[in-house]
């Protein structure tokens, strides 16, 4: 018996024996086995090897006190941890023996794992439990269970600085994956971010370890902030730079930007693709819809094929082309419905006769009498708009509001002197500029001008109308093959007029050429056909009926005296001058001009008479010449060759 009622048996075995629960093996023959007050044996244990165990006694703690004898073996003896080498002979033992519950050979009193067999008794963290048995091997504060490093690092304590997944793996040396979102810590942009969760292609688009619902503020980690990516979940592996996005929208320009510009016009319809940034196509800043900001980079604002700079309209209708048909004067303005000159002569087209008219000129009343939109050269057929055509009309210049005859006159007025057929006043300023004034798609016919001077002479706003002329050829002032139709020769008596410029007298008298009026109307009606296309039309001078009397007196003086010396001196006065005059014209001008044999083209104060200009040239020669009134033609001899 020992101290706890417990029976403590001593005994010798051959063999394997089963006390209670325990097992010995035949390591050994003498053991002790002790059996509790409710007749159970609580344990048994032997020392290996051939031993006989003389007696026993209780020390407490379940524990006994046995010696013995050890017999005959060289060979270590075992008692539970312990070892004992004999001596060859018979030798004598003392050993404290306990309960073994786990039977692996170590008694309790001395096995870290009772209740577990563990005879190697390994301890990794060197606690009072055996690994076995030890629910924190490494002792870090995370069981085995859960400890991804059971068995790691020694002397830490697991928190969430030193390990912030939780998982018993220290950070800093033997964890790879500090948040434990299955992303490597070296390609994690957020090693110690967001917990419990798992990096893939639904959580973490671009695989950076950052979850993108919460932590991660580029997803497809372009450098383009979620919140103002328009492409937040886009293309991988690319940044966003002018040259790969060029409006900075997070939207690969290449691959998924429709609108590269962000301007609202997409690439396919944008002539301006990679243009202005910061703003939104509209009829305000972009009237055609191109997608180029109108106020810095669209040279064409509506798109009529006519450049800002050029175009009346530049801000105008759109989907349309400026032609000859949609845009008559090529102003950029459309004809049908923004365009109110058509023609841009200056006469609206609800005013204008001709709203597509003749083009390059500008309405005044020297070549639009009445205001009417018409050209009076070449396109109005009534240049005063009094009801009566140029053709007959003996007053073509009648004031509006005036109540003409049916010859075109008004009471008072003095005709033109041309016996119809168009008018034959001159409305000639000396020196006068008309700028503006254009003249385009004039069709001279057969006729040709030549090496012809013309000094401080204005040939513009001038009226020819209605005149037939056909081959006539003007070179060098030689007038050759020339047919003139319905001319009137005064024939009446000579007049000795003040010589002021544009004075036109009637002529008193007058002589047939051998028609009757209903032949001359057949032939002018002729010739009008024949030159129907023409535009501009150029008046036949008529033939004077002789020089006034004042200048036939003149000629009588002249008859006396001999004035060769002086006729000689003032040609070469002449001829200097006209050198002079010539050599100050543009080199186009002087190319090809002949010696002038004529009095100057202007002439101070010569005498008028009968819608003639008369000069004698040179002074007191008696040599007469004579143009008609305010023109700048040759002067012609008189008499006529």
């Amino acid at each position: 018996m020992v101290g706890n009622s417990s029976v403590v048996v001593v005994g010798e075995k051959n063999g394997v024996i089963s006390v209670g629960l325990t097992t010995l093996s035949s390591a050994g023959t003498g053991f002790v086995a002790m059996a509790s007050t409710l007749g159970t044996w609580e344990w048994a244990a032997q020392p290996t090897g051939s031993a006989t165990v003389r007696q026993v006694t209780a020390t407490g703690n379940g524990t006994v006190a046995a010696a013995g004898q050890l017999h005959y073996s060289t060979s270590a003896r075992t008692f539970g941890l312990d070892s004992l080498n004999s001596s060859d002979g018979d030798d004598i033992f003392l050993a404290r023996m306990s309960a073994d519950a786990d039977a692996d050979g170590i008694t309790d009193n001395r096995d870290n794992c009772q209740q577990i067999y563990n005879p190697s008794q390994t301890n990794y963290d060197g606690d009072s439990q055996g690994d076995i048995c030890d629910g924190d091997d490494d002792a870090e504060g995370i069981a085995d269970s859960v400890d991804s490093c059971p068995m790691g690092v020694l002397g830490w304590t697991s928190n969430n600085t030193t390990d912030h997944d939780t998982d018993g793996c220290k950070d800093d040396v033997e964890d790879l994956d500090d948040d434990n979102d299955g992303l490597l810590d070296s390609n994690d942009a957020c090693m110690a971010g967001t917990l419990n969760w798992s990096s893939n292609g639904t959580t973490d688009y671009d695989t950076d370890g950052c979850k993108d619902s919460n932590e991660d503020l580029d997803d497809d980690d372009d450098s383009v902030n979620d919140t103002v990516d328009s492409c937040p979940k886009g293309s991988l592996g690319w940044i966003s730079t002018p040259s790969t996005d060029h409006d900075g929208d997070g939207c690969l320009d290449s691959v998924e930007d429709v609108d590269d510009d962000d301007d609202g016009i997409r690439d396919e319809y944008d002539s301006c693709g990679r243009g202005e940034l910061n703003w939104t196509s509209s009829n305000i800043t972009d009237n055609d819809g191109d997608g180029c900001l109108d106020a810095t980079e669209d040279l064409n604002d509506d798109d009529d094929h006519y450049q800002d700079y050029d175009d009346s309209c530049p801000n105008g209708s759109v989907g349309w082309y400026s032609g000859s048909i949609t845009d008559y004067d090529g102003d950029g303005c459309r004809d049908s419905d923004e365009d109110l000159d058509d023609d841009a002569d200056g006469i609206l087209d609800v005013d204008d006769n001709c709203p597509t008219g003749v083009m390059g000129w500008v309405t005044n009343p020297t070549v639009d009498f009445d205001a009417d939109g018409c050209h009076d050269w070449n396109e109005d057929s009534d240049d005063d708009g009094d009801g009566i055509s140029d053709l007959i009309d003996e007053c073509s210049r009648t004031s509006a509001g005036a109540s003409p005859n049916a010859e075109g006159c008004a009471p008072g007025q003095i005709p033109d002197g041309n016996g119809g057929g168009g008018s034959s006043s001159v409305n000639y300023t000396e020196n006068n500029t008309y700028v503006n004034n254009t003249y385009v798609n004039n069709t001279y016919v057969n006729n040709t001008y030549q090496n012809n001077t013309f000094d401080n002479e204005t040939y513009q706003n001038q009226s020819f109308q209605n005149n037939s002329y056909n081959n006539d050829t003007f070179q060098n002032q030689s007038f050759s093959n020339t047919t003139n139709l319905n001319q009137t020769i005064n024939e009446g008596d000579l007049v000795n007029n003040s010589g002021e410029q544009q004075v036109e007298t009637t002529p008193e008298g007058e002589t047939s050429t051998g028609l009757t009026w209903l032949p001359l109307v057949v032939v002018a009606l002729m010739v009008l056909l024949l030159f129907v296309q023409a535009l501009h039309l150029v008046k036949k001078p008529m033939v004077p009926a002789g020089p006034p009397e004042s200048m036939l007196v003149e000629q009588e003086l002249f008859d006396e005296v001999d004035h060769t010396g002086v006729v000689v001196d003032e040609q070469e006065d002449f001829e200097i001058e006209t050198e002079r005059r010539v050599n100050s014209l543009p080199e186009s001008e002087v190319s090809g001009t002949q010696e002038v044999k004529g009095p100057p083209l202007v002439v101070e104060n010569p005498v008028i008479s009968d819608g003639f200009e008369w000069v004698e040239w040179p002074e007191s020669s008696g040599q007469n010449y004579f143009r008609e009134v305010g023109t700048t033609d040759e002067w012609k001899t008189w008499p006529v060759e």
